[in-house]
C-alpha cells in the first residue's frame, strides 16, 4: 500500500526542468488535484529562470541533469529521495524533463503517490521520460491531449484548457511588438530576427530579446536583450500589443497569459535551430485551438501583426 494513502496531512512536491517544463506545471498548479500552495515544495535546477518563477516559494535546487544521462539521473533520484523523506513529501507531480524521470523513480522507492504529465511539447506521443516512466509501476502517467489516450496515457487536464480567444475591437494606432526566441542558448533563430527586421515599419516600437543572436544589439530598432529574466519577459508581454515568439511552450504560455494572441514561429531542425522539429508541432496545436498564428519565419507579414493586435486571449483561471 502507497504510505500517501489515507494519509491526512498531504505535502506535494512539484518537480520540472526550467523553461517550458517549468511554467506549464506553475500553471497546473493551480488545478492539480490535492495542492495546497502552503504545503508545495518546488523543485528545479537554479537558473536564473527558475529562482525568478519559483521566488518567494518552498524551493529546493538540485544540480542540473543533462538529457539521456543515466549516470546522473540515479545519483538526482538519489538526492531526491534523502529530500522526499526528509520533507514527508506525501505526493509528487513532474512535467519532465530528466529531473522529472529522477523524481518519479525516487518517488516509487518511497512508495509515494507519483504523477507524470507529459508536456504540451509532445502533441503526438510521449517523450523518452515519459515512455520510460509508463513502464515504472505505480506511476501515473496523463497527457494533455485527449487524442494520445490509451496505452496507460489518461487526461485529466490541459495548460491551454483555460485560454480562449476574442475579438478585441480596440485596435491600437500605435503598435508596440515584443519578439522574443526564448532562453536556448546553444541554437541562435537569426531567421526570425532578420525577418521581422524586413517587416517591421520604421515608426513601430520594438524591443527584442534575441537568445543567442551574434549581431550587435545597437542595429537592432528600439530596444534589445540577449537574455532576460521571465518577470521582464511577463512585464514586456504586458505592455505589448502584439507578441512574436519561438514556439516554444514557456513563451507560448507566457503570451497568452499576458492576455495576446502570439504569432509563433517554429524554429527548424534543417536550419540548424533546435534538435528536431517539436516546435511545429506546438505552433499547429495552438492554432488549431485558435490560440495563435503560426508562421514559418520567411512567411511572416506585417498583416500578421496587425491581425494578432486586434485580437486578445482571456483565460478563466
Amino acid at each position: 500500500m502507497d504510505r500517501s494513502m489515507g494519509e491526512k496531512s498531504m505535502r506535494a512536491a512539484l518537480v520540472a526542468t526550467p523553461g517550458g517544463h517549468l511554467v506549464q506545471l506553475d500553471l497546473l498548479a493551480q488545478t492539480l488535484p490535492g495542492i495546497e500552495e502552503r504545503a508545495v515544495l518546488w523543485i528545479s535546477h537554479g537558473t536564473d529562470q527558475a529562482k525568478d518563477i519559483l521566488a518567494g516559494r518552498d524551493v529546493h535546487f538540485v544540480p542540473f541533469v543533462n538529457a539521456r544521462d543515466g549516470v546522473a539521473v540515479l545519483k538526482t533520484a538519489t538526492n531526491l529521495r534523502r529530500i522526499f523523506a526528509q520533507e514527508e513529501i506525501t505526493q509528487v507531480y513532474s512535467t519532465g524533463a530528466a529531473v522529472g524521470l529522477a523524481a518519479c523513480l525516487a518517488s516509487r522507492s518511497l512508495g509515494l503517490r507519483t504523477t507524470y504529465i507529459e508536456s504540451l511539447a509532445r502533441t503526438s506521443g510521449p517523450s523518452v521520460t515519459g515512455k520510460v516512466l509508463r513502464r515504472v509501476p505505480g506511476v501515473a502517467t496523463w497527457t494533455q491531449y485527449p487524442r494520445n489516450i490509451g496505452k496507460g496515457w489518461e487526461y485529466h487536464l490541459s495548460a491551454l484548457g483555460a485560454f480562449q480567444r476574442v475579438t478585441d475591437q480596440d485596435l491600437r494606432q500605435e503598435l508596440r511588438v515584443f519578439v522574443t526566441v526564448g532562453t536556448v542558448r546553444t541554437w541562435s533563430f537569426d531567421r526570425l530576427i532578420e525577418r521581422v527586421r524586413a517587416i517591421l515599419p520604421a515608426s513601430v516600437e520594438v524591443v527584442w530579446q534575441v537568445g543567442s543572436w551574434a549581431g550587435p544589439l545597437e542595429q537592432l530598432p528600439g530596444r534589445a536583450y540577449h537574455f532576460m529574466t521571465d518577470a521582464e519577459v511577463q512585464r514586456e508581454m504586458a505592455e505589448a500589443s502584439v507578441v512574436i515568439t519561438h514556439s516554444g511552450v514557456g513563451s507560448g504560455i507566457r503570451a497568452l497569459q499576458a492576455g495576446k494572441l502570439p504569432i509563433m514561429v517554429p524554429r527548424r531542425q534543417a536550419f540548424g535551430e533546435h534538435v528536431d522539429d517539436h516546435q511545429l508541432g506546438i505552433a499547429m496545436e495552438l492554432e488549431e485551438r485558435g490560440l495563435a498564428i503560426r508562421r514559418e519565419a520567411d512567411q511572416l507579414v506585417w498583416a500578421d501583426v496587425e491581425a494578432a493586435a486586434a485580437t486578445r486571449v482571456v483565460s478563466g483561471r
